[in-house]
C-alpha cells in the first residue's frame, strides 16, 4: 500500500495482489480482511489526489509539475535528458 501511495506503478501489482486475497486465498481473506482489502483499494485514489486538491485546487497538480519540466526537452530530447543526468551525477572522491 506504501510503495502505492509513492508510485502509480505499483496500482496494478497491487491490485492483482489484492484479488489474489480476495479469490485464492478465503481463509485469510474472511469478511473483515475482505472491508480492509476494499478500504485499501478505495483509499489509494483518494490519498492520491484529494491533499493536491484540497491544498492548490488542482487535483492533477503531479501531472501539471511533471508536464512542465519534462515539456522543455527542446528540439534534441535525447540530448537534454542525457545532460540532466550528467549535471546530476556526482563523481567519488
Amino acid at each position: 500500500m506504501a510503495a502505492a501511495l509513492i508510485r502509480p506503478e505499483w496500482w496494478p501489482f497491487l491490485g492483482l495482489y489484492a484479488g489474489w486475497l480476495w479469490f485464492r486465498e478465503p481463509q485469510f481473506a474472511g469478511a473483515k480482511m475482505r472491508l480492509v482489502i476494499l478500504a485499501g483499494l478505495l483509499s489509494i485514489p483518494f490519498l492520491w489526489f484529494v491533499p493536491p486538491w484540497v491544498g492548490s485546487g488542482q487535483p492533477f497538480l503531479a501531472a501539471t509539475h511533471a508536464a512542465e519540466y519534462n515539456g522543455h526537452l527542446g528540439s534534441d530530447p535525447f540530448r537534454a535528458v542525457i545532460g540532466r543526468g550528467i549535471n546530476e551525477q556526482v563523481l567519488p572522491r
